[in-house]
């Protein structure tokens, strides 16, 4: 069972990231689950995914100001939410570390996680059916709005605008 205190930084986690990408996602009972079985009951992990509440791609500087970490302990914390596929950390052009959180999907957290070579564990499987549920709610709510949405998709800027600086 969930404490009190991580179930509502559960929600409010989850709320950020539902709030990621080009399909915005409810915050459903499935979206929660899906966050808990990633992250677990890592207070940390799930602060450091709330300072991306206003600003989704942020600086080194802007994380410090945003969560209230140390250098240190945003560093850590984001290696290990990148490695879980919610968060993409690379430098920009001009050598600057950009943090970016990412949505559930639609080059998220779901590309991320099944994308690579799977082991068949238990968790994998219950992410897999928690995505197929999450896509399934996602389906007459995409449906009922298709001709508003259409056009949004067609107009959609790229989804990573960092392009990695060639080295010669």
């Amino acid at each position: 069972m969930v404490q009190p205190k991580i179930e509502e930084k559960l929600k409010s986690a989850t709320a950020v990231v539902c709030k990621q990408g080009m399909v915005q996602c409810p915050v459903s009972d499935t979206a929660i689950e899906i966050i808990h079985t990633v992250v677990g009951q890592d207070e940390d992990e799930l602060d450091l995914i709330c300072a991306f509440d206003h600003k989704p791609s942020q600086t080194l500087e802007q994380l410090v100001e945003s969560s209230r970490f140390s250098i240190d302990k945003i560093e850590r914390t984001a290696t290990s939410l990148a490695k879980k596929g919610l968060i993409f950390n690379q430098p920009s052009s001009a050598g600057v570390m950009i943090y970016r959180l990412l949505p559930l999907m639609l080059v998220g957290l779901m590309e991320y996680k099944f994308m690579v070579k799977l082991s068949g564990s238990q968790e994998e499987k219950k992410l897999a059916l928690l995505f197929e549920k999450l896509l399934d709610e996602l389906k007459s709510q995409v449906q009922g709005n298709y001709d508003s949405l259409a056009p949004l998709f067609k107009s959609a800027p790229a989804v990573d605008r960092n392009v990695p600086k060639r080295l010669k």
